[in-house]
């Protein structure tokens, strides 16, 4: 016999979710990504992994919006692939001759980086 609380992990197990599923979600933590209609959930980063990440986000932003091709956004910032897919990456690149645009809710289709 299964109780109900193994029948509801096996039916959250199941459910497929889409890009508007996604946008339901309450603002984190915790941090979501939608892959391939898979919710998954990530831990924070460490400390080293910030570091390595806020100097690269300081180098592109220099290069990048200084000299006005594009934008630089660092996270948490949502990027729609797609219906199946929403990331959050550490950092975003928009060039401004990209066919990524910028939205109230995120950045729509692939960035440069």
């Amino acid at each position: 016999m299964i109780n109900s609380m193994d029948e509801s992990k096996v039916l959250l197990e199941e459910k497929r979710y889409t890009a508007q599923d996604f946008e339901k979600l309450p603002e984190g933590p915790p941090y979501y990504e939608l892959i391939e209609r898979e919710l998954i959930m990530s831990p924070a980063p460490i400390l080293d992994h910030q570091d390595a990440s806020k100097k690269l986000f300081h180098k592109l932003y220099t290069f990048v919006e200084l000299s006005k091709q594009g934008y630089v956004f660092y996270s948490s910032v949502d990027v729609y692939l797609d219906e199946r897919n929403v990331f959050q990456p550490d950092i975003v690149v928009v060039l401004k001759k990209s066919k990524a645009r910028r939205e109230r809710k995120g950045i729509i289709g692939p960035p440069m980086l």
